[in-house]
C-alpha cells in the first residue's frame, strides 16, 4: 500500500504540471487565433476597435448606396462581412473577392455574364486585409477594365457593375491600338483614357497627369475652362490608377460632352513637361454638322479684319475662317496679341510690354474639315481694346498681320 500510494503520488506530482502546460498551449493557440481575428476586425475598421456597426463603418456612404440599391443579385466585395452586417439584403448572396491576381477576380465572375439579376463589386478603400490576404488588384485596377461599369464612386469606395455586354474584361491593349504611343501608350475607349506602360515602375507614375480636352463646342466647357478654350483633367496616378506587376494602368474618364481632340502628357512643378502628345477624334456626322452650321453663320456677317484668314469677332472669341483651305495654310504659329484696358489686368512679365502674348498652334483650336479651315481662340477674361492676329513660319518669318479694334 505505501509503495501505490507512493507511484500515485508521483504520477500526480508528473500529470500536474503536464495538464497546466498543455491547458496552457491551449489557451495560448486559442489566444493567437483570436487575436488574429481581433486584429483583422480592428484593422478593417481604420486601426480603432470599434467593431462592424459603429462608425467608420455606420458612416460609410458605400454601405448607405448599397442599402439603398435594388434587391437580389450577387455583390462581391473585399470586405463582404460589412455589406452583410450593414446591407443585409436577405435577397443578395455577398461574396468575398478572390486573393490574388485580377485574373482570380475574372475567373470568379464568368458564371455571371449571363445571369439574369444584376452582378455588383463592391470596394472599400479604407480596409487593411491581414497579411494572409493578398490582393494584386484594386478599384483601380477595375477602372481600367472593358467589363466593369463604374455605378458609383465615394470617398470611401467603389462600386462596380458586371457588363454582360462584353465577352471578358480584358486590359485595353488586347483589342486596339493605342491612340497615342509615348512614354505611356493611351487609349480612348470606353469615354475614357487608358493609360498603359510596361514594364513599368513607381518613378514613372510620380509626376502629375495632364489632359486638355478640346471639346467640338466651346460652349460646353465649364465657366472658369472658358478663357483656355479645352477642359482641365489633370490627374494625379493613384486617383484613376494601379501598378499591377511590373505595368501601370490607369483610366481617366473623359466629359460627357463632344471632343475633337485631347493632349496628354506629364509635368511636374519647376521642371515643366516630361513628355507630351495630341490624339485627334474624327469628328461624326453631328460635330460635321456643328461646325458647317457654325461656320456659315459666322461667314454670313462683315470680318472684323480680312488676310490670309477672315477673322470675326464673336461671343467671347476671335474666329478664323478661310476657303478653300489646305494643310499648309494650318502650319507654323497663329500670333494674338491682347491689348487691354487695364495694363494692370496683365501678367506681371507683360505690363511692360504693354499687351499679352497668346500665340497658338492651329491643332489646338482649330478644325479643318472638307476644303474649309475654322478656328475659334477665346479672348482673355479681361476687359480688351484691341487684338493683332497673324501667322508666323519657320524660316519665313511673320507672313500676315491685322489688328482688329475690339468696341464694348
Amino acid at each position: 500500500r505505501a509503495a501505490l500510494a507512493l507511484d500515485r503520488a508521483r504520477a500526480s506530482a508528473w500529470l500536474a504540471p503536464s495538464v497546466l502546460a498543455a491547458l496552457a498551449l491551449w489557451a495560448a493557440y486559442g489566444g493567437v487565433v483570436s487575436a488574429r481575428h481581433n486584429l483583422r476586425e480592428w484593422r478593417a475598421v481604420g486601426g480603432e476597435w470599434r467593431g462592424w456597426t459603429a462608425p467608420p463603418w455606420s458612416e460609410s456612404e458605400t454601405l448607405a448606396y448599397m442599402r439603398g440599391r435594388a434587391e437580389g443579385g450577387v455583390v462581391f466585395s473585399n470586405v463582404a462581412r460589412a455589406l452583410y452586417i450593414n446591407a443585409p439584403d436577405r435577397s443578395a448572396a455577398y461574396r468575398n473577392v478572390p486573393e490574388g491576381g485580377v485574373e482570380n477576380l475574372i475567373a470568379a465572375l464568368a458564371d455571371r455574364r449571363a445571369a439574369p439579376s444584376e452582378t455588383l463589386v463592391a470596394w472599400f478603400h479604407h480596409y487593411a486585409p491581414p497579411a494572409w490576404e493578398v490582393y494584386e488588384y484594386n478599384a483601380a485596377t477595375l477602372r481600367t477594365m472593358d467589363g466593369f461599369e463604374p455605378a458609383a464612386s465615394f470617398y470611401d469606395g467603389d462600386v462596380f457593375r458586371l457588363n454582360p455586354g462584353y465577352e471578358a474584361p480584358d486590359m485595353p491593349s488586347a483589342d486596339a491600338p493605342p491612340a497615342v504611343s509615348s512614354r505611356f501608350d493611351v487609349y480612348l475607349k470606353g469615354g475614357a483614357l487608358v493609360y498603359e506602360r510596361e514594364p513599368c515602375a513607381p518613378s514613372d507614375v510620380e509626376a502629375r497627369f495632364f489632359v486638355r480636352a478640346l471639346p467640338v463646342d466651346m460652349s460646353d466647357l465649364p465657366p472658369e475652362s472658358a478663357a483656355d478654350g479645352y477642359g482641365n483633367l489633370d490627374f494625379a496616378f493613384p486617383r484613376y490608377g494601379a501598378i499591377v506587376g511590373d505595368r501601370c494602368v490607369a483610366r481617366r474618364p473623359l466629359p460627357d460632352y463632344a471632343l475633337r481632340g485631347v493632349e496628354v502628357g506629364q509635368w511636374t512643378v519647376g521642371g515643366g513637361e516630361i513628355w507630351s502628345a495630341r490624339a485627334d477624334i474624327p469628328p461624326d456626322g453631328a460635330a460635321l454638322a456643328f461646325y458647317g452650321d457654325l461656320y456659315d453663320r459666322t461667314a454670313a456677317a462683315e470680318p472684323a479684319a480680312r488676310s490670309e484668314y477672315d477673322v470675326h469677332l464673336k461671343d467671347g472669341a476671335l474666329t478664323f475662317l478661310k476657303e478653300p483651305c489646305a494643310d499648309d495654310d494650318t502650319r507654323g504659329r497663329f500670333l494674338l496679341s491682347a491689348f487691354p484696358e487695364n495694363v494692370g489686368d496683365l501678367p506681371p512679365e507683360r505690363r511692360e510690354i504693354g499687351h499679352d502674348g497668346l500665340n497658338f498652334d492651329f491643332a489646338r483650336y482649330g478644325v479643318r474639315f472638307g476644303d474649309r479651315c475654322l478656328i475659334r481662340r477665346p479672348l482673355p477674361s479681361y476687359s480688351i481694346t484691341a487684338a493683332e492676329v497673324g501667322r508666323w513660319l519657320p524660316g519665313e518669318g511673320e507672313i500676315w498681320r491685322e489688328r482688329v479694334e475690339i468696341g464694348d
